[in-house]
C-alpha cells in the first residue's frame, strides 16, 4: 500500500523527470488521498493522460526511473507500470 507522503514524493519525481509538459489527472484512491477522504493508502496510482503521445512519453519517463511495464493496455485499458512497491496504471483519455 502507498500512503499520501509516498505518493507526493513519487509524483514529484515523475513531474521533475518530464522534460516537456504532460497534462494528466490522478483518479481513484490516489485522488481520494489528496482530497483528504478517510482513505489513508492505496494499492496503486491511477494516472490519466489525454493523448496517446503523452501516454507513450510518460511510460518512457517511468522506464527511465526504473519502472517496468507489466501489462500493455489496448485502447482505453491502462498500461501497468511497477517499481518496488509502486504500481502505476496509465490510462489514456476515457476511463
Amino acid at each position: 500500500m502507498i500512503g499520501f507522503e509516498e505518493q507526493k514524493k513519487i509524483l514529484a519525481l515523475i513531474g521533475s523527470s518530464c522534460k516537456r509538459r504532460v497534462e494528466a489527472v490522478i483518479i481513484g484512491g490516489s485522488a481520494m488521498l489528496f482530497y483528504n477522504f478517510t482513505k489513508t493508502a492505496t494499492k496503486d496510482i491511477d494516472i490519466v493522460v489525454f493523448s496517446e503521445a503523452d501516454r507513450r512519453y510518460l511510460i518512457d519517463v517511468l522506464k527511465g526511473l526504473g519502472f517496468s511495464e507489466k501489462s500493455r493496455g489496448k485502447g482505453n485499458e491502462p498500461v501497468r507500470m511497477e517499481f518496488k512497491e509502486f504500481i502505476l496504471d496509465v490510462f489514456c483519455q476515457n476511463v
